[in-house]
């Protein structure tokens, strides 16, 4: 069992207890996914890099790319070695930084 899966099953957990997940999210401008399965929209950031956990705990995302222009998010299974340079600082990937459990 991997580090990730534990980590999830133990989140998973605190949230079925009741308890509320806070996520932090870093947007980095100027990168972009690869491919993508799904685009949401109207997303805010934080609910785009939500989603990506979410969906990450069923292998459904691995990074998010969001627009801030057209407030879409972009669902991948791209892995971060595979995001390339774009020259628009309005689309990036959001990076997960942190999740904080509140009881």
């Amino acid at each position: 069992m991997s580090k990730t899966t534990v980590l999830l099953a133990i989140l998973s957990t605190f949230a079925l207890c009741g308890a509320t997940l806070q996520i932090s999210a870093t947007f980095i401008a100027g990168m972009s996914v690869a491919t993508n399965y799904t685009a949401l929209r109207p997303y805010s950031e934080i609910q785009c890099a939500a989603k990506c956990f979410e969906e990450g705990r069923y292998n459904r995302c691995r990074v998010a790319g969001y627009s801030r222009e057209t407030h879409t998010c972009y669902l991948s299974l791209d892995s971060l070695q595979d995001v390339s340079d774009v020259a628009d600082q309005n689309i990036g990937v959001l990076i997960l930084q942190g999740i904080t459990i509140v009881l």
